[in-house]
């Protein structure tokens, strides 16, 4: 006790904390000489520890939350995008295979017309399927730039009457 009470009287301060000792000082002089109040500060210690703990919690569990929304949200709304590549990369894969195939039988037919073994009538219908072949071609690259200008909204609809019959034979004949 007397250690306190030298320190609080050492102390150049009218009012202090002694944290060793869980301590508040208060010096006051009257007639009688200098007193000293010590009041105990354990409790208001430990409190301010437990808020300190609570805060450092709530806080780590309040960013934790917070971060698990971020990504459920970043997700919610990058889904569209990511809808939207997986279509574009689908509709490319798939231009490409539709136009594959027109090409494939292109060069077959043409090989075949360098070819001497065929006579003059083999060779009118392998020109034929050429010409066929181009002309699908030329369809699926113009329905290609038709729907560019629907996506840049510059197409004007046309509908006209499509002879499946035609379109059936003309893709199924030359193969």
């Amino acid at each position: 006790l007397e250690e306190v009470i030298v320190l609080a009287r050492e102390s150049d301060q009218q009012m202090g904390v002694l944290k060793q000792y869980s301590l508040r000082f208060r010096k006051s002089q009257d007639p009688r000489g200098q007193k000293i109040l010590f009041v105990d500060i354990s409790s208001e210690m430990a409190t301010m520890s437990d808020l300190m703990k609570t805060s450092a919690f709530v806080g780590g569990l309040s960013f934790i939350g917070f971060l698990v929304l971020n990504i459920l949200l970043a997700r919610w709304a990058v889904r569209p995008v990511e809808e939207a590549w997986n279509l574009q990369k689908q509709f490319v894969a798939d231009a490409s295979h539709e136009l594959k195939t027109p090409l494939t039988v292109i060069m077959t037919n043409a090989e075949l017309l360098r070819e001497d073994q065929y006579d003059q009538r083999d060779k009118q219908v392998f020109a034929g399927n050429i010409l066929t072949m181009s002309r699908q071609m030329r369809y699926l690259v113009e329905r290609l730039l038709d729907l560019a200008k629907v996506d840049n909204g510059t197409a004007k609809m046309e509908f006209v009457p499509l002879d499946f019959s035609a379109l059936v034979a003309e893709s199924i004949l030359p193969f």
